[in-house]
């Protein structure tokens, strides 16, 4: 896997594996039927409580940042409990979600892998893809359900480690570039996108930088609403970014880009 667009582009393209790919469109398909399930039975796969970033959670805020969207975040050590979850709703369409979920988690695993290899030897990472392969059983998988707003996802860089994006159903996704200027990324059958996180610019101190993105409306989101899917792959590393300061999403577009490192790293603290 040729991974050195990540120094000049801020993410790469990576074809898709079969057996992957299967995986995603089964994923969607399912997340899209769950979100038919009335409202109660959807919540009964959550603790309710939106701190605890766990199962499904639907999301109304209002203002100048509106945030209008349900989702499902998932990890491997969840499972049993999701399990758990759809066997108290019983409901067919909670079980094919939680069983697709299972599937896609395993057949992510090989191609994060062939990443972090790949990142470790062109950046000389020493012992990466052993963090990245060790962390699989805590890696976020996030299904998103947009309402359709004026924006759907406001100009940020994601907190984490780095982000495979692997499904959009329509056009909108765009990154900010080093050339300080926007530009669309286009998933398809073919190919997904992956991009560095906070945590991986900490991890190769500066060389890779956390990808700023966002996603716009299209006059058909904006009617129909819009389905994606992303993992957050998360590895053991002792510090994480300090959102109790300020939001990432406060930050202008780029911020990151030309900051030092000796600055950047006060931005995080122990975990």
């Amino acid at each position: 896997m040729d991974v050195s667009a990540l120094a000049t582009k801020g993410m790469v393209e990576v074809p898709y594996p079969t057996a992957l790919r299967a995986s995603v469109e089964e994923a969607v398909a399912s997340w899209q039927a769950f979100c038919t399930l009335p409202e109660e039975k959807k919540r009964q796969f959550s603790k309710g409580d939106r701190a605890n970033d766990f199962g499904y959670m639907l999301r109304n805020d209002a203002g100048t940042r509106s945030d209008s969207k349900e989702m499902f975040h998932v990890v491997e050590e969840q499972l049993p409990v999701l399990w758990s979850c759809a066997d108290g709703v019983h409901e067919k369409r909670g079980f094919r979600f939680i069983d697709a979920v299972s599937n896609l988690i395993r057949e992510s695993v090989p191609l994060v892998g062939e990443f972090a290899h790949a990142v470790e030897k062109e950046f000389n990472l020493s012992g990466f893809e052993s963090e990245v392969r060790a962390s699989h059983k805590r890696w976020t998988f996030r299904y998103l359900h947009y309402f359709g707003e004026a924006m759907l996802a406001y100009p940020h860089v994601d907190r984490g480690d780095f982000t495979l994006h692997l499904y959009e159903n329509q056009e909108g996704g765009e990154y900010y570039g080093f050339d300080r200027h926007w530009h669309p990324w286009t998933l398809s059958g073919e190919k997904t996108v992956i991009f560095p996180s906070m945590g991986l610019q900490y991890r190769s101190g500066g060389a890779l930088k956390a990808l700023c993105h966002c996603v716009r409306p299209t006059p058909h989101s904006a009617q129909n609403g819009r389905f994606a899917l992303v993992a957050f792959i998360d590895f053991n590393q002792n510090v994480r970014y300090n959102d109790r300061e300020k939001r990432l999403q406060d930050f202008d577009p780029g911020f990151n880009y030309g900051m030092p490192f000796c600055e950047f790293q006060k931005l995080f603290v122990p975990k």
